[in-house]
């Protein structure tokens, strides 16, 4: 651990990983997956306990009662109707994901994709990713 480093916060990491074991089924689509399953489960120690209870059901599935939860993006969670974000993977556990953004050689619309580019990367932006449950680079 570096210096000035913060202890990771063991109880939310164990209240997670106890979530995870009594669950009856967890849900899991996106890029979490690969995350979950090659480096978190592994990490928690749990990977023979939760690897029956684990499909490939998205945050709608939960909605329709097919999974008791899902660890998915909160953008893929927030817009279903039926499902409540209840909480978030502990900080010191979690997969962030930096989105970027590039115009391609050869794009047929070189102007306006420049400028939707521009337009995301503003300020003007912030609360359109804000609301979908992500956050600006530099915490904002």
């Amino acid at each position: 651990m570096r210096a000035g480093a913060q202890q990771p916060d063991i109880s939310s990491v164990e209240a997670f990983k106890q979530a995870l074991l009594r669950a009856k089924s967890v849900g899991t689509q996106s890029s979490s997956t690969v995350y979950l399953k090659t480096k978190l489960l592994p990490q928690l120690g749990i990977v023979d306990a939760i690897s029956r209870k684990l499909s490939e059901a998205g945050p709608a599935s939960v909605a329709a009662g097919e999974v008791e939860m899902v660890i998915a993006p909160i953008s893929e969670i927030l817009p279903i109707l039926g499902v409540d974000l209840v909480g978030l993977i502990p900080a010191d556990i979690q997969l962030v994901q930096t989105f970027a953004a590039a115009l391609v050689k050869g794009t047929k619309e070189p102007e306006a994709s420049r400028l939707l580019i521009e337009f995301l990367a503003s300020e003007k932006a912030t609360p359109a990713i804000e609301k979908v449950g992500m956050k600006r680079p530099g915490g904002r």
